[in-house]
């Protein structure tokens, strides 16, 4: 939930621009099944006010990562400790990281675009 809530800050923050769509980027982790996942949340609105939601694929992040992340620490920044690298975030991600390259953090947000802009795409199916 908190996901879906960041996600809608940071485009209502960009509607201080004038623009046609806005689109807000979060990350999150959540426990299931005994077990921790990243994920993002794309929101994307319309100057209108019309919005759509959409989610990443959901991977696994090791203990290691999450006793950092639960001792205040960002995914990102872990990342960088723990290979000793720069700004991973904004480069490959943890994904591409976890993956070994196979997936990045680009393409990882890709599908969850295209979900958000369902509403857009379905408009007589959207009413809100």
């Amino acid at each position: 939930m908190e996901t879906f809530v960041g996600a809608k800050d940071r485009v209502e923050e960009l509607k201080k621009f004038e623009a046609d769509f806005y689109v807000g980027i979060e990350g999150g982790i959540m426990n299931m099944f005994e077990r921790w996942f990243a994920f993002a949340v794309v929101c994307i609105s319309d100057k209108h006010g019309k919005c759509g939601y959409g989610v990443s694929s959901f991977f696994e992040l090791p203990q290691i990562v999450i006793n950092e992340i639960k001792n205040g620490k960002e995914l990102g920044e872990v990342m960088d400790e723990l290979t000793r690298r720069e700004n991973t975030k904004r480069k490959e991600g943890a994904i591409g990281i976890l993956t070994k390259g196979i997936i990045d953090r680009k393409s990882l947000y890709v599908p969850a675009i295209v979900c958000a802009l369902i509403p857009f795409l379905n408009r007589d199916l959207f009413q809100y």
